[in-house]
């Protein structure tokens, strides 16, 4: 659910977005550069890319999840209006002819939004293709997004994470994520007695991520 707020923030350009996004954080000098776009910004070949790197990181765990394996509803959620990604390109410069070449290989897909009365970074993927991981890309685009709250006055970065992707689970508790109250599970240490949801199908936790935002103003 939106407010006045959230909604204003959800207009910004791509280029207002980048503006977010420190170079350093983004490893200037290496093989790799960033984009910053909107999904109408994308083309077919962008969103190509997009997909088959989707399907290829996340088809085995989608479809024994509860969520289960439909890709017109997944495509029609990567690609929304509302959709903002951070692409990252790798760049050759070694055709034989002084050209050089860029293909993406990474990318986190984000939207502003409202949880529980709280603007939030809601990401709702963060994909490096297998060519490209133990590369730190993955860092470096979620890094990206707590840049891009802090910078629009969001208060958190969340994601929805699927219980047997444990390499995932492990990369966002080492960026600092923990189980948010909205998780179906979560347990505050106020309450007096654990209650066991894994027979209700829970097959997946939202994490989050608290940031600091700047005291910008719309």
């Amino acid at each position: 659910m939106f407010d006045f707020f959230v909604e204003s923030v959800s207009q910004a350009s791509a280029a207002q977005l980048a503006l977010s996004i420190p170079l350093s954080d983004l490893r200037d000098g290496s093989d790799y550069g960033y984009t910053v776009a909107t999904s109408s910004d994308l083309n077919n070949e962008e969103r190509d890319v997009i997909w088959d790197i989707f399907q290829t990181n996340m088809h085995q765990f989608y479809i024994n999840s509860v969520f289960g394996w439909d890709p017109v509803s997944k495509q029609r959620e990567l690609f929304d209006p509302l959709s903002r990604f951070v692409l990252v390109h790798q760049q050759s410069q070694n055709l034989g002819d002084g050209n050089s070449s860029k293909w993406l290989v990474a990318y986190t897909m984000f939207r502003f939004d409202m949880e529980e009365g709280e603007e939030v970074v809601y990401c709702y993927e963060l994909q490096v293709s297998k060519a490209a991981q133990q590369r730190g890309l993955g860092k470096i685009l979620m890094q990206s997004l707590v840049d891009i709250g802090h910078k629009w006055g969001m208060r958190k970065v969340m994601l929805t994470v699927l219980k047997r992707n444990t390499a995932a689970i492990k990369f966002y508790q080492s960026a600092g994520f923990t189980m948010d109250p909205i998780s179906p599970e979560y347990q505050s240490d106020d309450d007096d007695e654990w209650v066991d949801e894994d027979d209700e199908g829970y097959d997946y936790e939202i994490l989050s991520k608290s940031i600091a935002p700047s005291s910008m103003s719309l």
